[in-house]
């Protein structure tokens, strides 16, 4: 059997967020407990909207932060990253992930 370098590769969770955000400090801690308990551990990176480097990230998100980027994953056969928005739970970040390894 043979496996990519891609599918070796960890899943990147990218968190959108911004300071002043209720739904967005749950979903932080979500996201903690889900790398805590993951079986595999992700890729984390954290993404601050309101910064002006991440000006094109407001665009699209203002409104419907939090948001969670599951890069490597994708949704219905889109090239884009399977999104999480608004509500983050842990049950379904470790759903995503575990589903994501019956893949390889």
């Amino acid at each position: 059997m043979r496996f990519s370098l891609s599918a070796l590769k960890p899943v990147q969770v990218t968190f959108f967020t911004k300071p002043s955000c209720g739904l967005c400090d749950a979903a932080k801690v979500n996201l903690s407990k889900a790398w805590d308990r993951a079986p595999t551990k992700f890729d984390y990176q954290e993404v601050d909207i309101s910064k002006p480097e991440n000006k094109k990230w407001y665009d699209v998100y203002a409104f419907d932060i939090p948001v969670v980027h599951f890069d490597g994953i994708v949704s219905n056969g889109d090239k884009s990253p399977l999104k999480l928005m608004h509500k983050i739970e842990t049950e379904k970040v470790l759903e995503i992930l575990k589903e994501s390894e019956n893949k390889v």
